[in-house]
């Protein structure tokens, strides 16, 4: 089965590796943080968390998936406390729960700017 990288031009831009590879009807997207197509990054928790999900969703498209196609994603952030922010933005993007999810809480991320992160997986139907 071929692969084919994805590249979100409505997306920051990635250095080394595309935003995502699709596999046959299988996405399966790299870390995706709350960053503008020029490198701008949200000081606060919620704007991060939802750039971050919008980015998620240019990369579905870019990939011919839908919101609706993720079938398992990990979200990490730097603080606990976050987390019922996290899941309320998270379930904006969706019409239901119907998808698994992990939410770990890490020390730090990438950048220390970096509050939020996800990837996910997507079959296309």
């Amino acid at each position: 089965m071929a692969k084919k990288s994805i590249v979100a031009k409505d997306v920051y831009p990635t250095v080394g590796y595309p935003h995502a590879m699709r596999v046959g009807n299988t996405v399966y997207t790299v870390g995706l943080v709350g960053r503008t197509v020029d490198k701008k990054v949200p000081a606060d928790f919620e704007g991060q968390c939802k750039l971050a999900w919008e980015n998620m969703e240019k990369v579905m498209k870019a990939a011919g998936a839908k919101m609706e196609d993720i079938c398992s994603f990990n979200h990490y952030m730097t603080d606990a406390a976050n987390a019922p922010k996290a899941i309320g933005i998270r379930r904006s993007f969706f019409k239901d729960d119907a998808r698994c999810g992990t939410l770990v809480i890490v020390k730090a991320l990438a950048s220390a700017e970096i509050l939020y992160e996800i990837n996910a997986v997507a079959i296309i139907e």
